[in-house]
């Protein structure tokens, strides 16, 4: 794992981050980050399509696709995703780390009764 040091979040990207990790409790919130490189410009809530959202977390291609689609289209790339873990430590699970792609950064977000809190980045490397 890359640390999230290395990761920039711009104020409005991370304020609209905690937004959404607050607003779903105590369901896991999930977006994409978009931006360049190491830099997050936008985070863009998408839906949690998990059997179980209170414990996971699932993003659906078809949800992705306009982003991707607006990508090639010389729009913001998507260079990473977050989520959150209600009444948890923002760090990422065995599940996490075995579902990262390289390349993409990953934030989970802390949300602690409704209170989105500290955030942990990383990168998988390889």
């Amino acid at each position: 794992m890359k640390p999230a040091r290395d990761l920039v979040l711009t104020d409005s990207a991370r304020r609209l981050l905690h937004e959404d990790a607050a607003r779903e409790y105590p369901q896991e919130a999930c977006g994409a980050l978009l931006g360049s490189a190491d830099r997050v410009v936008e985070v863009h809530p998408l839906p949690n399509r998990a059997p179980h959202p209170r414990v996971s977390f699932a993003i659906e291609p078809c949800d992705l696709e306009p982003l991707l689609t607006a990508e090639a289209g010389g729009g913001l790339a998507v260079i990473g995703f977050d989520h959150s873990h209600p009444d948890s430590e923002p760090r990422p699970s065995k599940r996490d780390l075995a579902a990262a792609l390289p390349g993409y950064w990953y934030l989970v977000v802390g949300v602690d009764r409704g209170v989105s809190g500290r955030f942990h980045a990383w990168r998988m490397r390889g």
